[in-house]
């Protein structure tokens, strides 16, 4: 499904209230995970994460589907509310 057209980076902001059973997230392993064709297929993306500004980065998707924070020992236990993307330069 991806498109070598396009390439981008996706910054996923969180709020501590709302992270459900993920109790630690500087601690728990935390990572990105898409579902590039919808279809319960999740994988896990190399992120960066910024503590202080609450933010996962993950850079080099060529496609678009859902995306959420999870942990390997709770999946999917977070689901993605609001997508705000932003045009690159």
């Amino acid at each position: 499904m991806g498109d070598t057209n396009y390439n981008y980076t996706l910054t996923l902001n969180y709020d501590n209230a709302y992270m459900g059973s993920i109790d630690d997230i500087d601690g728990a392993g935390a990572a990105i995970t898409q579902d590039p064709e919808l279809d319960d297929k999740w994988y896990f993306v190399p992120a960066v994460h910024n503590a202080s500004g609450k933010t996962f980065t993950a850079s080099g998707f060529t496609d678009f589907g859902r995306f959420a924070l999870t942990t390997a020992d709770r999946p999917l236990p977070v689901e993605l509310c609001l997508l705000m993307p932003k045009r690159g330069k």
